[in-house]
């Protein structure tokens, strides 16, 4: 089975720095590589929860108000 994160490092690494998304109102614009980063972080996240590190489980902006 693939996982969304598997997907976006494969796409990532075919499509590089080009725009993947353009959200019309909020001006969120990722890259195939700012995407992948960000669900890689998210992941982390919800490792961290998982495995009961509350403390390490959000980076500045990873809910989308960082724009990368």
């Amino acid at each position: 089975d693939a996982l969304l994160g598997d997907v976006l490092e494969t796409m990532a690494a075919h499509n590089g720095e080009r725009r993947l998304v353009e959200e019309p109102g909020d001006g969120l614009c990722l890259t195939y590589v700012q995407a992948a980063k960000r669900v890689r972080r998210w992941a982390g996240g919800v490792t961290a929860r998982r495995d009961g590190h509350a403390g390490h489980t959000r980076c500045a902006g990873d809910l989308g108000t960082a724009r990368g």
